[in-house]
């Protein structure tokens, strides 16, 4: 929710994150096992090593515009959208040893209640803090804390506040009305000083929530973003992370949660799909994707149920966002999930979880594309060209309906001014459009689409783009690595189209220029954008010289320009290779049909 309009902070000159403080000021017993062999900063004696006997961690219809026909939606129907980090750029711990249990293990703790399970220590728990210290940090020294800043309690719940209205409804891991209840017995001129007998996975909560709302606020202009607010309060979270995050009960998947939201919006720092990894193994570990045993339920109040329920569906909905702007695999698949939809809880009216449920119901189908469509083997499955042609018609009703739905959603609800998007028409169409660009794009289902498809495709990608726009000079569209990947994928996929003839040249030279705007707003921080804007500026240019050259071979050129952006843009493969990532393994179709335009 309000991870989408997170303004990135400005990065130090050290690749390390900012304002990252030790996680430990010293060794004892009480730390976790590889603390007390690498030290605070990460080294060790040799011989503690050795007495340890291990090596330290290392590194109804919708009727689409005519192609000539331009659409920019009005200012009534703005409003705006969500995000996602590179991977770790070293090998991680493979994810099955991080988080999985023996079935032994699992059978002697399946009556327990969830919310207050514990395990004996298990030495492999520090194996999983160590990992996930390396996936935040890295492998560089923790900077010192950072200055407190002044805040009172008006502020700080001005923060919480924006994240209950934007990104509790995504990701509904907060019982809103427990939640502030205790928010509002803190005494915040103590609160940034001393934890107290404050418990570290609430104090954790606390100042990660604060961090991301800050974030929020910061994008819609309500505070400053040079003040570092937002750093300063992932800076006191960060130092209890492995107290916070134990690997053993629910509380430590709402804490990934808010880390992994947090990283959407972080250039270089955290890394969301790493970080999603260990998130969705710890849920299916913990039995979350289930619908909850009889004798479980039984030790459990109703609000309890309903709390793990809305866990388990925030934690879908971060799975599904990361893989489909990736364009990999989700991590939980449909099959495996027989948990009840959020329900209503105390006061709540019937419409107050309409917006989350409809956001769920997207990813859904979000999933749905990527295992049918974009499947490596979903061609295998289909016996005909009739089998896959319904394929994509029975997803194409579905993702009307959910159209449908949703602007009926949007034209009801009270909106949240430009705190949250989520029910903004504007942000609805951009997700409706981009929904059919990834259906109908080249995949392994249909790797060259027919010729009707195209078409779709072309008026998809410019509708995208255009209601993309309205977000973002609204100041509603988040720059975080979210936006960035699926933003590329929508200027890849116009290329493509521009090569098919499926987009007219003409009117493409309009929103390529939105293109190379787009990803200038980026700014500074995200290298990766403002490059990648530089090949579009030159693409920007050669268009216009095509559409005004009567030539047979003007077409040549535009496909030059697409080898040159999909194999020879430095700044965009030196991302993917860093961080070992293939966004969408299906662009290779893209490279592929292009070589053979230039070969004939």
């Amino acid at each position: 929710m309000l991870d989408r309009f997170i303004q990135p902070s400005v990065p130090s000159s050290n690749p390390q994150r900012d304002g990252l403080p030790p996680i430990l000021s010293r060794p004892s017993d009480n730390q976790p096992l590889f603390q007390r062999l690498n030290g605070v900063y990460g080294t060790a004696p040799k011989e503690a090593v050795a007495y340890a006997g291990q090596q330290p961690y290392t590194p109804a219809p919708q009727y689409l515009p005519a192609p000539s026909q331009k659409f920019l939606p009005t200012l009534q129907q703005q409003q705006f959208q969500t995000p996602v980090l590179p991977p770790l750029t070293q090998k991680s711990v493979p994810l099955q040893t991080l988080v999985g249990r023996s079935s032994t293990s699992r059978g002697m703790s399946e009556s327990i209640e969830p919310e207050s399970r514990k395990f004996d220590h298990d030495p492999s728990i520090d194996m999983i803090h160590s990992n996930l210290v390396h996936t935040v940090m890295g492998n560089k020294t923790p900077t010192p804390p950072l200055e407190l800043l002044v805040i009172d309690k008006p502020l700080a719940l001005q923060f919480i506040k924006a994240y209950l209205d934007h990104n509790n409804r995504t990701y509904p891991i907060l019982n809103e009305k427990e939640f502030m209840d205790k928010v509002l017995a803190l005494d915040f001129e103590t609160f940034f000083q001393t934890r107290g007998k404050m418990e570290p996975s609430f104090y954790f909560e606390v100042n990660m929530i604060m961090a991301i709302g800050c974030t929020t606020l910061e994008r819609a202009g309500v505070i400053e973003k040079n003040k570092g607010y937002s750093k300063m309060f992932s800076s006191k979270s960060m130092s209890l992370l492995t107290s916070a995050v134990s690997f053993q009960d629910v509380s430590s998947v709402r804490s990934l949660v808010l880390l992994g939201i947090y990283s959407f919006f972080d250039p270089k720092g955290l890394y969301s799909w790493s970080i999603v990894g260990v998130l969705t193994r710890l849920a299916v570990s913990l039995g979350l994707n289930r619908k909850i045993r009889d004798v479980e339920a039984r030790k459990m109040s109703s609000t309890q149920i309903e709390m793990r329920h809305r866990l388990f569906w925030a934690v879908f909905n971060m799975d599904r966002l990361i893989s489909i702007s990736f364009g990999r695999p989700v991590a939980i698949q449909d099959d495996d999930i027989n948990v009840p939809l959020p329900e209503p809880m105390y006061d709540e009216g019937p419409d107050s979880l309409k917006v989350t449920r409809n956001i769920i119901e997207m990813r859904r189908i979000e999933g749905i594309i990527l295992s049918r469509v974009h499947c490596v083997r979903a061609s295998e499955k289909c016996s005909s060209e009739e089998e896959k042609n319904e394929i994509l018609n029975e997803i194409r009703q579905d993702i009307e309906k959910w159209y449908n739905k949703s602007r009926l959603l949007s034209s009801s609800s009270r909106q949240k001014g430009n705190i949250s998007f989520l029910e903004s028409t504007a942000w609805f169409s951009a997700r409706y459009y981009h929904l059919l660009m990834l259906l109908y794009r080249p995949s392994y289902l249909f790797p060259k689409p027919a010729l009707n498809n195209l078409d779709v495709l072309g008026r998809a990608c410019l509708q995208n783009l255009s209601f993309t726009y309205t977000l973002y000079t609204s100041n509603l569209l988040p720059l975080n690595w979210i936006t960035l990947y699926r933003f590329l994928t929508t200027c890849t996929t116009i290329l493509y189209c521009l090569c098919h003839w499926s987009i007219d040249l003409v009117e493409s030279k309009t929103d390529i220029h939105l293109c190379v705007e787009i990803l200038n707003g980026f700014g500074e921080n995200w290298y990766f954008a403002k490059r990648c804007a530089e090949v579009f500026k030159t693409i920007d240019d050669a268009i216009l010289e095509i559409s005004l050259s009567e030539s047979n071979g003007q077409i040549q050129p535009v496909d030059q320009l697409l080898v040159d952006l999909m194999n020879t843009s430095s700044s965009y493969h030196e991302i993917l290779f860093d961080n070992s990532v293939d966004i969408w393994y299906g662009d290779d179709f893209l490279n592929t049909a292009v070589k053979k335009n230039q070969q004939e």
